[in-house]
């Protein structure tokens, strides 16, 4: 059940309308957290961090595909910059129509040649890439969860999203293309509503994975 909670977290459940639609090509601040469960900030001793963008194709949910480094040499609670630019240009490019995928076997597309993609992100080591954890968009002021989806015409994506259990409602707005800020509500632990977002201020919240245990100590 965790690891199927942490699928659906890490590609997020989207809803949008046009108030979402980010505007700016230009970079944006974000400042970078480590965060708790409850997505509150914590003391870090991560060591310097590469920002990987990682690409669903065709979906909301999904497995991950391609993969770009979109920041380097990044020090938790520091200030940096995205350029959503490149942003705008990496969803371009890898976005497709809607995937014949379970999850998506609910899923209403108009007009069916509509190409999206979700732009997910995670923090690796510099040298090899690895990731060392999860990483989230959140509102610095509610602490919701945002992602972000590149769409390229306007159009409508509805009904419901599943991934065993878990289900989300999803009613997609979209007025002109570009990339858009959405954030997902939780109602209960199996079900999710989602909803636009134009959030003022960004965290980029990094949950590194549990260290393993060596056994009781001496």
């Amino acid at each position: 059940m965790a690891k199927l909670l942490h699928i659906v977290f890490a590609s997020v459940f989207v809803v949008m309308s046009s108030a979402s639609c980010v505007q700016k090509t230009s970079d944006i601040k974000v400042v970078v957290e480590e965060i708790d469960e409850a997505r509150n900030p914590v003391p870090s001793y991560s060591d310097l961090l590469t920002f990987r963008v990682v690409v669903i194709e065709g979906a909301i949910w999904g497995p991950p595909g391609k993969e770009e480094n979109l920041l380097e040499q990044v020090e938790v609670g520091s200030v940096v910059s995205l350029d959503m630019g490149r942003l705008l240009q990496i969803g371009s490019r890898y976005a497709s129509t809607v995937t014949a995928d379970a999850s998506n076997a609910d899923l209403v597309v108009a007009p069916r040649d509509m190409r999206f993609a979700r732009l997910g992100t995670f923090p690796a080591k510099p040298l090899t890439n690895q990731s060392i954890g999860s990483g989230s968009f959140l509102d610095k002021q509610s602490r919701d969860f945002l992602a972000l989806l590149y769409v390229d015409r306007p159009g409508l994506i509805s009904g419901t999203l599943r991934a065993g259990n878990v289900e989300g409602k999803v009613h997609v707005s979209i007025d002109k293309a570009g990339l858009h800020w959405i954030k997902m509500k939780e109602v209960t632990p199996l079900r999710y509503e989602l909803d636009n977002a134009n959030p003022s201020e960004l965290v980029f919240g990094i949950q590194p994975y549990p260290v393993p245990s060596l056994g009781p100590s001496e």
